[in-house]
């Protein structure tokens, strides 16, 4: 009843393959998952634009001079990196928040700028926080906003001293252009102010508040103060007089920052392909189930008699139409062939079938392959039902269930009082009513004599008894058999589980036949299985 055939152990492409079909679900839904990761990633950050302006530490201040005297080389590193990090103190971030009204700006003015999903999520926390200002009073409302205005300002700003030069750069981040490049320039100008103030504390002290110079310094000031708008000015007053000149002052970002969201969508797809194929072959490797022949032969080491396909829904489990050409009927047919070459060989023989565990199919198999080789051949077909503790073949021929196999074994019926034809060449023995006594009853001698009994009127006996994992009558009825059949249900059970089961006694070893792999499913598309 074994196939022949080609080495089904060698790996082919088919195989490399077959787990992505097999675990398409799998595959689909890793795939998803990136992709929708990144895409709720992207649209969650609102792009940012960056505008910065170059500002140069000329000399240093000193009361010497005018406003300042120039410094040594060996000074100016240190001097540089001191200067830029003044740029991030409150008296320069203050500032430029009063001049340009950042505490003013609407708590969601962000949401102008983001994309639909980031404006839901600015919304919830817009509401959150106007919960939290409106409890406060008037003057700690007003705190809270020119803090946070601060702080926010604060952390939009980078400073970056230009290595080997006497240059920095400060540069502002904001989701605005117009504003990025309106902060920069004002919180340079801003800084500018704060140095020139500093030199004319210094001047005051020195010359008095009467002094040209100290009304000279002032007027400046106070025009720079005046004009602290963030707009572009010429060059020669941005320069100004200041030991720290704006040598290039912020212009409008013409695009964001990073990359543009395709970038990543495209990542995302080399991500999730790779991610998901990864997975699939990840599950199924762990999936230690028999799915395959392959599984069969090389994972189990036993023979693969074969395969029946898991049936349509429309399909009636019960092989009845003869001239059906699904894939289902066709199974069973071939299947039945087998067994008539084997019993015009070998005729007289009793095959029993069963599963490792519940559910695998092996009553709808074992009727279904009698009633195909009764309608296939004119053989005499007995089938038996020895499962005991679950019946169910007589449901499957629409018969009674009132004596049977239990009532046989116990010698209360005579054989042929129990047996129910069910057609020409096809009969059933059920199980009988009184059958919860299970092993209790099975007694090897009286299994054999009652099988020899059969032998004389039926060239074919198949036996459906229960699983070994919930009853043991499997394995007393399988000493008195000639053949012994695992029905194994792809996907479902555990190869350690079968393997377990493995033949080891030197009776068993002779009488095990293989494995017919019931409700196997072809994951790869026919097109595809053709193709490579």
């Amino acid at each position: 009843m074994a196939h022949a055939g080609m080495d089904s152990t060698t790996m082919t492409f088919r195989d490399y393959l077959r787990p992505l079909f097999r675990q398409k679900w799998v595959v689909l839904l890793s795939f998803i998952t990136v992709v929708t990761t990144v895409f709720i990633g992207v649209q969650l950050k609102t792009s940012m634009y960056k505008a910065q302006a170059t500002l140069l530490i000329s000399a240093e201040k000193a009361v010497e001079g005018p406003y300042f005297r120039e410094f040594s080389s060996s000074r100016a590193s240190g001097m540089v990196l001191t200067q830029s990090e003044l740029v991030k103190t409150n008296p320069v971030l203050e500032r430029t928040v009063n001049a340009l009204g950042l505490a003013q700006r609407p708590l969601d003015d962000e949401k102008h700028f983001a994309t639909p999903l980031k404006q839901l999520l600015i919304s919830s926390r817009t509401e959150k926080l106007q919960q939290k200002i409106d409890e406060m009073s008037a003057e700690e409302k007003q705190q809270f906003l020119f803090r946070s205005a601060v702080e926010k300002l604060r952390n939009s700003v980078e400073v970056t001293p230009v290595r080997d030069t006497d240059l920095f750069k400060v540069a502002v981040y904001d989701y605005n252009p117009l504003g990025t490049k309106v902060m920069a320039n004002a919180l340079s100008r801003s800084y500018v102010i704060y140095d020139l103030e500093q030199q004319l504390a210094n001047l005051q002290l020195k010359f008095g508040e009467k002094h040209a110079s100290v009304q000279q310094l002032q007027t400046s000031i106070n025009n720079r103060i005046a004009n602290l708008n963030g707009e572009t000015v010429s060059n020669i007053e941005a320069i100004g007089p200041a030991s720290v000149k704006v040598v290039e002052q912020a212009a409008v970002p013409l695009r964001p920052q990073g990359r543009a969201p395709s970038f990543f969508y495209m990542v995302a797809l080399v991500l999730a392909t790779c991610f998901s194929i990864f997975m699939a072959y990840l599950i199924d490797y762990s999936d230690q189930t028999v799915r395959s022949r392959r599984d069969v032969e090389k994972t189990l080491g036993m023979s693969y008699l074969g395969a029946i396909p898991k049936r349509k829904f429309f399909l009636s489990k019960k092989v009845q139409n003869l001239k059906q050409k699904s894939a289902y009927y066709q199974a069973y047919k071939d299947l039945a062939d087998e067994l008539l070459v084997s019993i015009q060989n070998h005729p007289q023989q009793a095959i029993l079938l069963f599963g490792p565990t519940p559910n695998e199919g092996v009553s709808t198999v074992t009727a279904n392959l009698a009633h195909m080789v009764a309608a296939r051949s004119q053989a005499r077909i007995l089938v038996v039902d020895a499962h005991l503790s679950d019946p169910s073949l007589h449901t499957h021929f629409g018969k009674e269930n009132t004596v049977g196999f239990f009532d046989v074994l116990q010698e209360k019926v005579p054989l042929n009082k129990a047996i129910v034809p069910v057609q020409k060449n096809l009969s059933l023995l059920p199980a009988g009513e009184s059958s919860k006594a299970g092993i209790a009853c099975m007694k090897l001698e009286v299994i054999e004599d009652l099988i020899e009994e059969m032998k004389n009127d039926y060239d074919l006996i198949l036996i459906d008894a229960a699983n070994t994992k919930t009853s043991q009558e499997s394995l007393v009825i399988a000493e008195a058999v000639d053949h012994v059949t695992f029905v194994v249900r792809e996907g479902k059970t555990r190869s350690q589980v079968i393997q377990s089961l493995k033949p080891s006694a030197p009776w068993m070893k002779s009488k095990f036949k293989g494995v017919i792999l019931n409700a196997q499913t072809h994951s790869m598309p026919k097109f595809i299985y053709d193709l490579v």
